[in-house]
């Protein structure tokens, strides 16, 4: 299971930078991940967005792992 990230905040705002990653509060499955010589691993989502992420754009989430409510996000 993963977080995905949005694209980072284009202003600074309140103690954020602009090089700080927007985590989606969402958790997602990986579908499928396509490998290529000398390229880093593409990973895309069976349940998210149809595009792919790098590993760098997802986080691991433990299966355990108990998100907050909806009306608390």
């Amino acid at each position: 299971m993963f977080i995905i990230f949005t694209s980072p905040v284009s202003l600074r705002v309140g103690l954020k930078r602009a090089i700080d990653p927007i985590w989606s509060l969402k958790v997602y499955t990986v579908g499928r991940a396509v490998t290529k010589a000398d390229e880093p691993i593409i990973y895309y989502l069976s349940d998210g967005p149809k595009h792919g992420f790098v590993h760098k754009e997802l986080l691991v989430v433990p299966p355990d792992t108990q998100l907050p409510p909806a009306n608390a996000r």
